[in-house]
């Protein structure tokens, strides 16, 4: 069941082969004596692009854990845009299968190399816990999850994300082979948490967050939702829910830019102490 979940979540020919020229772009390696928990699959390599804002508002580093078919090099350029809007150093990763990295994509290669970036942002660019916010988008929200279930960070960032495999492939609910799964290590987190989903979205339905709301036991967010132009928005104590109405799941950037930016830059001011 785990090789058939692997090969539809993460689709190697679909992979972007593109190269461009990056700066502060580094290999990490795994530390063999220090696998923890993630020990399935033997060790590999890294590959960390830094972006740095041309003016840092902030000492928050951004972890960014990027899409299916994406790589480091395919959205360097959408990044550098982001740190200057936020003002935030922003960290992204490839993992096996992607980029420069070498081996089969898996949901455990995911989840091994974001422990290996979170270790990374916090020895190498001495960032505490309490300063990493990080930011999943689609595949990418598995990463994102699980960091912040298994270390507590600040914030939680999720855009267009899984609840779960089955999640994305069928409406009715299995009791048995569940994988990539959100919907249960959301539960963990307790820290501030943004939504954002388009609500016709076409590779990862718009229900798989509605599915993560009730799983954090604030579905009734969706009964006291505000209405702005292209967006849908409320908020229940620590959980945010954006809805980009109309949105798809790979047109957030080109075509919603400003309300993704917008929703993301109210998150970070947000400090209040939960």
């Amino acid at each position: 069941m785990g090789s058939v979940i692997n090969k539809f979540a993460f689709p190697v020919e679909a992979i972007d082969k593109s190269r461009t020229d990056l700066k502060n772009y580094v290999t990490l390696e795994f530390d063999q004596t220090n696998q923890s928990m993630i020990s399935k699959i033997p060790p590999i390599k890294v590959s960390v692009l830094d972006v740095l804002p041309q003016h840092q508002a902030s000492d928050e580093v951004i972890i960014y854990v990027h899409g299916n078919c994406e790589t480091v090099f395919t959205v360097s350029q959408m990044l550098s845009t982001k740190a200057k809007q936020f003002g935030r150093k922003i960290v992204c990763f490839d993992w096996a299968g992607y980029g420069d990295c070498q081996g089969e994509p898996s949901e455990q290669a995911l989840l091994k190399a974001s422990q290996r970036v979170i270790e990374y942002v916090q020895s190498d660019l001495n960032t505490p816990l309490n300063k990493i916010i990080v930011w999943g988008r689609s595949i990418g929200s598995v990463g994102a999850t699980f960091l912040a279930s298994k270390y507590q960070i600040k914030k939680l960032i999720l855009q267009s994300p899984l609840a779960s495999a089955f999640d994305v492939a069928f409406e009715k609910h299995f009791l048995i082979g569940n994988a990539l799964l959100n919907k249960k290590r959301i539960k963990l987190y307790r820290g501030q948490i943004l939504i954002i989903h388009g609500d016709n979205d076409e590779v990862v339905h718009f229900r798989n967050s509605i599915k993560l709301l009730e799983a954090l036991g604030v579905g009734a967010i969706m009964q006291n939702m505000e209405v702005q132009n292209r967006v849908k928005s409320g908020q229940i104590d620590r959980v945010r829910f954006v809805q980009l109405v109309g949105a798809g799941h790979n047109n957030i950037e080109a075509q919603y830019e400003n309300e993704l930016v917008q929703a993301i830059r109210e998150t970070l001011r947000d400090e209040r102490v939960l």
